[in-house]
């Protein structure tokens, strides 16, 4: 048995080497093949002239590739590559040309060997770059990080380049929140960006791609750029499937998923379920700049309990040409904030009081999409289309309880709210000549909200009852975009590219409360938002790129919603209906490098914002929270992010922002400077052993009234593989290095100041286990992506 396998092996490695390659590209670098697919990097080229004279050695890079120098590219007569101690090639009869492949004619079986010990060295690495910069996005090919082994997407985004998370699971770019995230290509814009970011297990995304300035494909949303995450939906070539769980002090987890696959079907399903627990302390500060006491001083103690369960599921059907897909989702959620405190007021009288504060919050989210693509061989034309609806129905009731010495309150607060949400685009795309590529399509979204705030007060003295006050807002709220958009880009030489693009989007929306007729107020406005890209490959490692865009960042529903709703005992918000959208304009200049596996990218960029909205707190009483478009922002900063391979078996992923803002309108303005800091690094001990790092360090962020204070996260696990790397186990510690953080924010007026405390205890521990059955480890994917960057192709195979 033994023999006739190592028969079958030779005959692989001997028809590897039969197929050896080299491949001319437009821009006549040298692609070198071992084997369809799998480039030969770091290998030895030389090339002589007829006579025999070696005009010169180059190492292939990373990615395989060589650059010779243009002015000897007529004598090159002879090419070969170093195989061990040997060197195999070819003799030309002609120059080099573009698109010219040379098979390696005098490479004998002999060297079978020599080549097996290569293609083990390249599959066990894995030929595919980790990091990907095409100019227009940066990719972060997760399935081919051996680190990963987080617990779901928010820790695959904390190792993703230009993306930053926060402590609550919020991503950011460039600094900024005002982003998009799109699932497999589609917005998932009704849940906020920690809930969505929680349902998606680590183990089934395949990469992540992060645009900073989106073209006219995409919506206008998101003035810092997009989030596409892509899962493995189809996955493998059979029966697959993944098991990750884990138990820790802060909260526990599962996640299962299963897919099926035939030739033409797949049908996949998910499940996940989560608990979360965290507690805290805070104290607030509010006073009169004329008055040495505040007038108001509060301090609190309380937890967070959470529950939340979710289920992913698909059934597609897909052949050469067409992709037929329906999906569902559906989120269950629920959070307990409890909190006791005691509170200090210095109104008309001195008063003095404490009390109990407890809200219960439920969240549901069921959403479906229908898909279909088909390609046409002619000038690889693809028309795909899309349509999606969804149900949001929330329910948040809060009891605030207040005992004086004379007086009890209690307030009891119930906000209902459904959301529904229907859109329908078509995309169709083509390309002439490989050269020029013309993309168009046509979109519509609907968004209807509709709810009630009921706000009871029950007032009582020592004696007796004395008073009770039931206040009803019901509300209608409703969004509709019709947009419609045409780019153009230019493969004007096999260096040079750009991309033009051009979108119309017109938004209408209504707003109105029950028993008043009529809508109190309505928006319509139609805009045209441009979008240049421009891609110079300065070499085969790097990139430099230039763009500018124009984007409006839409408030949410949760920043719309004419309700108050209680944070905590001692913060509340209401929202603002008459919110408009914000425009901005965005230019960024980047360039980006590889040195071998290394990865480096800096930009520059400026951001100018209209109608800029913030957050501000009433003077009232110093703890009630709305949003308003405060005026103009200006954004100058710099970007930079580095991915770096020390040794074999430690990685370093560092990146870091640093801008300068100001807020302004015709009554207060602020500026200030801001730094972000990420830092994940991951050594490898041995085959089986690994160790990771992650850390985040932020200054202070400018707000119109004040500022919001640094805070520092990190996190240390450990990781040990077993069963052929099927099975994993790990220890996670959220903070080891404090018992946690305190997130400040600080208002100051020219008449009123206030500060806000918050001290998180964050430290937490966690247990790790992840198992992958079926064909769903180290080997061949095949995969309809739903990526930016490209369409599916049934034919399309890739190492994992």
């Amino acid at each position: 048995m033994k023999t006739i396998f190592a028969a079958l092996f030779l005959f692989v490695c001997v028809g590897a080497v039969q197929s050896q390659s080299i491949k001319v590209n437009q821009d006549y670098s040298l692609l070198i093949n071992l084997k369809e697919n799998i480039p030969c990097y770091k290998c030895i080229l030389k090339y002589n002239a007829s006579d025999g004279t070696i005009l010169g050695y180059k190492q292939t890079d990373s990615l395989g590739l060589a650059i010779l120098p243009v002015e000897i590219l007529p004598q090159i007569r002879n090419i070969s590559v170093q195989l061990g101690k040997g060197w195999y090639g070819s003799t030309l009869s002609r120059a080099i040309e573009p698109g010219q492949t040379i098979t390696l004619t005098s490479v004998p079986d002999k060297a079978a060997p020599l080549l097996q010990k290569t293609l083990r060295e390249v599959v066990v690495t894995g030929h595919q770059q980790l990091i990907e910069d095409t100019g227009e996005a940066v990719i972060y090919n997760v399935a081919a990080d051996i680190a990963n082994s987080g617990t779901d997407a928010t820790d695959v985004l904390r190792r993703t380049p230009l993306v930053s998370v926060d402590v609550n699971g919020t991503p950011s770019i460039k600094g900024s929140a005002s982003i998009k995230i799109l699932l497999n290509g589609r917005a998932v814009s009704y849940l906020q960006p920690s809930d969505l970011l929680a349902q998606i297990p680590s183990d089934l995304i395949i990469k992540v791609e992060v645009i900073t300035a989106p073209g006219a494909k995409y919506d206008a949303d998101g003035a810092a750029g997009i989030i596409n995450i892509i899962t493995k939906n189809p996955v493998a070539l059979n029966h697959s499937g993944s098991l990750n769980t884990g138990l820790g002090s802060r909260g526990s987890h599962l996640f299962a998923s299963d897919t099926y696959n035939t030739k033409n079907l797949s049908i996949s399903n998910g499940l996940g379920f989560l608990s979360f627990y965290n507690s805290t302390q805070a104290k607030q500060i509010a006073q009169y700049a004329d008055e040495e006491a505040p007038f108001f001083n509060r301090r609190s103690a309380g937890r967070t309990r959470g529950l939340s369960s979710s289920y992913q599921g698909s059934i597609a059907t897909l052949n050469k040409k067409n992709y037929f897909e329906l999906s569902l989702n559906a989120f269950l959620q629920t959070v307990k904030p409890e909190e006791s405190f005691s509170s200090y007021t210095k109104e008309h009288t001195n008063s003095q009081y404490q009390g109990l504060f407890a809200s219960n919050n439920k969240t549901a989210n069921i959403s479906s999409a229908l898909s279909f693509e088909r390609k046409f061989s002619k000038n690889d034309q693809k028309v795909s289309a899309t349509i999606e609806g969804g149900y949001l129905p929330t329910n948040n009731i809060v009891r605030l309880l207040r005992e004086a010495d004379v007086l009890s309150t209690c307030n009891r607060i119930n906000n209902k709210n459904t959301l529904y949400t229907s859109s329908a685009k078509v995309d169709y795309e083509f390309n002439i000549h490989k050269k020029h590529f013309f993309e168009a399509g046509i979109k519509a979204a609907k968004s209807y909200s509709a709810g009630t705030n009921d706000a009871v007060l029950d007032s009582s003295s020592v004696d007796n009852y004395t008073a009770s006050r039931n206040d009803r807002t019901g509300y209608q709220l409703s969004y509709s975009i019709a947009s419609s958009y045409f780019s153009y880009k230019l493969a004007a030489t096999p260096r040079l590219s750009s991309k033009l693009g051009l979108r119309y989007e017109y938004t209408s929306s209504k707003y109105s409360l029950e028993d008043q007729t009529g809508n109190l107020d309505t928006y319509k406005r139609g805009s045209l938002f441009p979008a240049l890209t421009v891609v110079y490959k300065l070499s085969n490692t790097s990139t430099l790129t230039g763009n500018y865009n124009y984007r409006i960042q839409r408030p949410p529903f949760s920043l719309l919603l004419p309700v108050v709703s209680y944070i905590s005992s001692g913060i509340k918000y209401i929202g603002n209906p008459y919110l408009n959208p914000e425009f901005s304009h965005v230019i960024e200049l980047s360039v980006s490098k590889y040195i071998e596996a290394n990865y480096f990218r800096a930009s520059v960029y400026t951001t100018l914002t209209q109608g800029a909205v913030s957050s501000v707190i009433s003077q009232q009483d110093g703890t009630t929270t709305t949003y308003i478009n405060a005026g103009s922002e200006k954004i100058v900063g710099l970007n930079f992010w580095a991915t770096v391979y020390p040794v074999t078996a430690w990685s370093i992923n560092y990146g870091f922002d640093f801008n300068y803002r100001k807020v302004s309108n015709t009554v207060v303005s602020n500026t200030g400077l801001r730094l972000t800091n990420t830092l994940n690094t991951t050594f490898r001990i041995g085959n089986k052993w690994s160790t990771q790092l992650w850390g985040a360090f932020n200054t202070p962020k400018i707000l119109l009234q004040g500022t919001e204070n640094n805070y520092t996260f990190s996190n240390l696990s450990v990781k040990r593989e077993m069963i052929s790397k099927r099975l994993f186990l790990a220890l996670s510690v959220d903070n080891p290095f404090s018992k946690g953080f305190t997130q400040k924010q600080k208002i100051v007026l020219p008449e009123y100041s206030s500060s806000n405390e918050v001290l998180y205890y964050s430290r937490g521990f966690r247990l790790l286990l992840n198992y992958k059955f079926g064909n769903n480890k180290n080997g061949t994917y095949r995969s309809k992506e739903s990526s930016i960057q490209s369409g599916f192709d049934v034919t399309n195979l890739e190492t994992n």
